[in-house]
């Protein structure tokens, strides 16, 4: 070998897909010791804790459509890279060499995708291979294709038979979509899942960049399960403490004479009595929760504001989404409402960091739904402004 062939930087998509990749593989690993390493003897290599090489990884994406052959280029120097370690010892019996690429294969691969079994087949793709490190004439290879012919036979079937291809693997956008899916089968919850793979992604990608600066990095699997459930503590944080959760409330009958505006919101959606005594319950015990918390949290006035404020915000968010496409008749209006409405009430959020109770979240939507010209003002029915005004006149 005349030098290392580790020196071809690869693309900015292309190294960007290397780490989603790397990420994945230590996401689906279960020994906490193993390590994957980046840029070192390999794109990646896994190793076991004493340092052994379980697996030498090239990663290769590609826009291009075209077919990976055993003529191609990045073939070739995938093989140079292999034959490398092998000449500088770094490999043994049972290591595994891995090319994981975005391209379909050719014919004259295809038997390298659950690799080459029998002695037979190791011997014809070696010979296979022989002749074209002879025959071809693309200089870019030539490096390779020289190397290879240095390699005794023994060495050269010693290659194939640990070659395994991965083909077709998602491009650079669609590995996100994996680790999301990874993510959720974790238990991240759906709502939380992009948040919680962009701050993993965050954590990560900052530590290679970390790393590399010293000559390549090894990252272990304890440290990304250890980062997990940082992220994992932070997404289920404690509740705060709840006094007002069965707290009294009066009738709805009562509270109907009143004519709260909360009211009015859910009778522009056509809402049940049932639903309305559970509003009028939500209500009254968050109003006594916040009080509460008024009493006895030194900073609960700026902290029930920043709640508030979060709420509106997550409020605008679901009614911009649910009214891109504006439903053109009444009953699809309230239907619409009833998605923009049960959205709401399903986010929570948190103050300082701790989960707020259901009756809190929910009861303070209907406290910002407190008239149709107040700044705060929020509501479920798309038309709920012109609605409501529309009542008010009547009333009057």
């Amino acid at each position: 070998m005349r030098k290392s062939p580790f020196s071809a930087a690869p693309t900015m998509a292309g190294f960007i897909w290397q780490l989603r990749s790397l990420l994945l593989y230590l996401l689906r690993q279960e020994e906490l010791d193993d390590a994957v390493s980046l840029e070192t003897h390999d794109d990646i290599v896994v190793s076991s804790g004493s340092g052994h090489i379980i697996a030498a990884i090239q990663t290769k994406h590609s826009w291009s459509e075209n077919l990976l052959t055993a003529h191609s280029v990045e073939f070739w120097k995938t093989l140079r890279v292999w034959m490398y370690l092998l000449t500088k010892q770094h490999l043994s019996d049972d290591s595994m060499l891995v090319l994981s690429t975005t391209a379909r294969l050719g014919p004259d691969l295809r038997e390298f995708v659950d690799g080459p079994r029998r002695k037979t087949d190791i011997e014809n793709i070696r010979q296979r291979l022989d002749a074209i490190s002879r025959t071809s004439n693309n200089k870019e290879c030539a490096d390779a294709t020289s190397d290879w012919r240095r390699l005794e036979k023994t060495q050269r079937e010693f290659l194939v038979q640990r070659i395994r291809i991965q083909e077709a693997q998602p491009r650079l956008a669609e590995a996100d979509e994996l680790i999301n899916k990874k993510l959720l089968r974790q238990a991240v919850r759906p709502q939380a899942v992009r948040l919680f793979r962009e701050s993993l992604v965050g954590w990560f990608d900052g530590l290679i960049a970390a790393r590399l600066s010293s000559g390549g990095c090894k990252i272990t699997v304890a440290e990304v399960v250890e980062k997990l459930a940082e992220l994992f503590s932070l997404q289920a944080p404690a509740a705060l403490s709840s006094t007002q959760g069965e707290a009294e409330y009066p009738p709805l009958d009562e509270e109907r004479r009143s004519d709260p505006p909360y009211l009015k919101q859910l009778n522009l959606l056509d809402a049940s009595d049932e639903h309305l005594v559970n509003a009028v319950a939500m209500f009254y015990r968050a109003r006594a929760e916040r009080e509460n918390w008024r009493q006895t949290r030194p900073n609960a006035a700026l902290e029930l504001q920043s709640y508030d404020s979060d709420l509106k915000a997550k409020w605008r968010t679901v009614r911009l989404n649910a009214l891109r496409t504006k439903p053109p008749d009444a009953s699809k209006l309230i239907e619409c409402g009833w998605t923009i409405h049960g959205e709401c009430m399903n986010y929570h959020g948190n103050i300082s960091g701790m989960l707020v109770p259901v009756h809190v979240a929910n009861g303070t939507y209907y406290i910002l739904t407190n008239g149709p010209k107040t700044e705060s003002c929020i509501g479920w029915h798309p038309d709920y402004l012109n609605l409501l005004s529309l009542r008010k006149k009547e009333d009057e």
